[in-house]
């Protein structure tokens, strides 16, 4: 029972291995090949017991990208309470592709970065 139990665990571990390598040639074959650029965009608003899922989340699908030029992440403040925009704030001391501007200011960093 224990040999039968020890094999569909290497399977299913030899399958994952599989969707991870075929995941890494995907990224390699469609990676842009000029200097691009990426923004997300997260806008919050009020008081949001999701900021920090949201900005982490964001920071974490821009490293699973990889490097392809200019990456940035732009929180956009519509309104944000004072205890979610501290954590936006601790979040941007982490790293330094995170920015926060207000809704006003959205328009001059988007024409700035094109």
């Amino acid at each position: 029972m224990l040999g039968i139990f020890c094999s569909v665990f290497i399977v299913i571990l030899a399958i994952i291995g599989l969707i991870e390598i075929f995941r890494i040639l995907v990224l390699i074959a469609f990676r842009a090949k000029d200097e691009s650029s990426l923004i997300i965009l997260v806008p919050i608003s009020g008081h949001n017991e999701k900021a920090e899922f949201l900005l982490r989340s964001a920071v974490a699908k821009l490293k699973w990208l990889g490097t392809i030029g200019k990456q940035r992440i732009i929180c956009v403040d519509n309104g944000m309470d004072q205890q979610t925009r501290k954590i936006c704030e601790i979040i941007k001391q982490e790293y330094e592709f995170v920015e926060i501007c207000f809704s006003n200011e959205f328009e001059k960093i988007l024409k700035s970065s094109t």
